[in-house]
């Protein structure tokens, strides 16, 4: 009887694990055919695991899939978020159309980023993300992706690739301050609109460094947190004019 409860014990972890895998998933607005506009939550089937469909695929927040927006010739457009999303693999948002319009993540649902996740946007190519997001957020890819919304309870940037742009310090979200809140790891942050920054959160250096850009002459920026950095990467502050970039003393600064 021992023996065959251990059995059905393995069993149920093994489906249980399978349950949980993770699939690379394309998204559909209409259900029908790859790209395009259209509202993402977990009710009504959008993905599927091909671009060539069928998307019969519901999203599920439990698994770690992968999510790819387009494939470069989709209709582009607004995708709505209306509810939670987790987020626990890569999700990618590449290329609509050459004349069709840019995608944005919209509305007042939250996608929640998961440690091991990651938002990958192409070279050339700049995408929105206006809808709230949280958790742990890791920036690939060299194209740019705009963070547009101050609600999401953000407890860590990760910038490895391309830029991460931000119209103003809220934008990082609500989250409290952490010592690698803004994690740069070899990628940009780049800084507009709003004309006198203070970031407000700390930063940390891995090896390789970062760039934090300003786009402007008249914004100039207060770095009033501590800055980490023992593995001897460095932040290139580039104040893009006669603007400058403060950096308070810390008696944190590593």
């Amino acid at each position: 009887m021992k023996k065959l409860t251990l059995q059905t014990t393995i069993l149920c972890l093994i489906l249980g694990a399978a349950s949980l895998h993770a699939t690379q998933l394309f998204w559909s607005g209409n259900g029908t055919v790859q790209g395009g506009a259209g509202t993402w939550d977990t009710a009504a089937a959008h993905w599927g695991t091909s671009t060539a469909g069928p998307f019969t695929t519901v999203w599920n927040n439990a698994n770690s899939d992968d999510a790819t927006v387009d494939n470069g010739t989709g209709a582009g457009g607004s995708i709505a978020m209306p509810a939670t999303i987790n987020m626990n693999g890569t999700l990618t948002v590449n290329a609509s159309c050459g004349t069709c319009p840019a995608y944005s993540f919209d509305g007042a649902g939250t996608t929640i980023f998961g440690s091991a996740s990651a938002i990958s946007v192409p070279t050339g190519v700049t995408r929105s993300f206006n809808s709230p997001y949280a958790g742990i957020i890791t920036k690939i890819g060299a194209g740019t992706l705009a963070f547009n919304n101050s609600f999401g309870n953000v407890t860590k940037f990760i910038f490895k690739q391309g830029i991460a742009s931000f119209a103003s310090f809220n934008r990082f979200g609500s989250g409290a301050d952490a010592a690698d809140f803004l994690t740069f790891d070899g990628g940009s942050v780049l800084v507009n609109t709003t004309t006198t920054w203070t970031v407000g959160k700390s930063i940390t250096l891995t090896a390789n460094g970062g760039a934090l850009n300003k786009v402007s002459s008249t914004i100039t920026m207060t770095l009033d947190k501590a800055i980490h950095g023992t593995a001897g990467g460095k932040l290139s502050l580039q104040p893009a004019g006669s603007g400058g970039i403060t950096i308070i003393s810390s008696t944190a600064n590593d």
